[in-house]
């Protein structure tokens, strides 16, 4: 756990974030997941309010999505530094940031949202004992998870490293199930690095985004906050949510 703190901390000390290390694909990924969470949240949160848990929150950007549609948002991650930040720039009163603890599971969740969290939790065992918790800490009724993951389509495709452990959908299936949920439904979310994302590569290619991109990381003055802007308006209210097999799922799941 120590260990991997302090990797999530040096990784917002270099970026200020914990996402992509390239600043192009993590503003234009980032502002499609939060259109994709809040569309899917918009189709199936009919009765606002009620507590929710953002596992993992990072710079806070989702936990404000939450904050739309439940009473009470409760963000919590392993790095402060991340923390810290999200923070300062969450100005909704009804969003608690708090360090790590288990306690954190003691409250009784309308809806847990966990972003790109469970791909870096190596151990499968591990994994399966997180989930639980987040079963029991779900209300009997009407309780979901959504999550955004990635996963191996073929077997062969998994892979591990120190930090990353990308698992077969079967495997990951057969993890939620021993922990006692279900898959409700499943999205399959677009990938920027796929072939396909031709919208994505159009914007990477562009000669004025790559001098933005080349200012931002010289810390020019504004240059990050210019870039982001302009990526933003590109993207617009797109939303990632594509009608072919992809190695990123949205998956909901609720108790068995």
């Amino acid at each position: 756990m120590e260990s991997n703190k302090a990797y999530w901390n040096e990784r917002a000390r270099k970026n200020g974030h914990t996402g992509w290390n390239d600043l192009v694909i993590y503003y234009y990924d980032q502002k499609v997941r939060l259109n994709t969470i809040d569309y899917i949240l918009k189709k199936t949160m009919l009765n606002r309010g009620g507590l929710s848990l953002d596992y993992g929150c990072g710079s806070g950007d989702f936990s404000e999505v939450l904050s739309k549609y439940f009473s009470e948002v409760i963000a919590t991650d392993i790095s402060e530094i991340v923390l810290s930040s999200a923070k300062k720039n969450n100005k909704n009163s009804n969003a608690t940031f708090v360090a790590f603890d288990d306690k954190i599971f003691d409250n009784d969740y309308d809806l847990i949202l966990s972003i790109t969290v469970l791909q870096h939790i190596l151990n499968d065992k591990d994994l399966e004992k997180l989930l639980e918790k987040f079963a029991k800490s779900l209300k009997e009724k009407n309780g979901k998870i959504i999550l955004l993951e990635s996963i191996a389509i073929d077997e062969m495709d998994t892979m591990e490293n120190d930090y990353l452990k990308i698992r077969s959908k079967k495997k990951l299936l057969e993890i939620i199930k021993n922990s006692g949920l279900t898959v409700e439904s499943c999205y399959d979310f677009y990938n920027p690095l796929s072939k396909d994302s031709l919208k994505f590569k159009k914007l990477y290619n562009n000669i004025f985004i790559r001098i933005l991109k080349i200012l931002s990381r010289l810390d020019v003055y504004f240059m990050k906050k210019i870039l982001k802007r302009v990526i933003d308006i590109y993207v617009g209210q797109d939303i990632g949510i594509i009608y072919s097999e992809s190695t990123t799922k949205i998956l909901i799941l609720k108790n068995l």
